[in-house]
């Protein structure tokens, strides 16, 4: 007995004309219900430790795994809360940040704004009362040359 056909679960097709696959596609091959990203982010780290572009040893890669396993087990037995608790708080975090993202972004335009009306009376100002560049008189000869 082939060893898919005894742990089919283990052993996902691989999609057509499909030359590799990433952590990404392997993570959706294989997918967890986990609201936190907990688990997706340390399958990414244990499946390439101290390969990927962040310059981290896989000593590194797979410390972070299992803190990132130990506070999905923190968010589960403190809180007791399930994925749909989770995925609500989520929500709810992710729409506080978008409010304090529109609220910066109010502010940065109006701060553009404001920056853009002061640089213009500052010109206007400069143009009716600033003096004409003075006139530099070319610098005495040289009595010897």
């Amino acid at each position: 007995m082939k060893m898919s056909e005894k742990y089919p679960k283990y052993y996902k097709p691989v999609p057509k004309n499909t030359e590799s696959l990433d952590v990404y596609a392997v993570c959706q091959m294989f997918p967890v219900d986990d609201a936190t990203g907990c688990i997706n982010h340390a399958r990414k780290k244990l499946l390439v430790p101290g390969t990927r572009t962040g310059g981290k040893s896989a000593l590194d890669d797979i410390r972070e795994a299992r803190d990132t396993l130990n506070r999905y087990l923190e968010l589960h037995e403190k809180g007791a809360m399930d994925n749909e608790q989770i995925k609500a708080k989520l929500v709810s975090d992710t729409a506080v940040a978008e409010c304090i993202a529109a609220k910066h972004a109010i502010y940065d335009k109006t701060k553009k704004e404001f920056d853009a009306k002061v640089d213009k009376a500052v010109a206007s100002y400069m143009e009716e009362f600033n003096p004409a560049p003075p006139v530099f008189l070319s610098p005495p000869r040289n009595p010897k040359e």
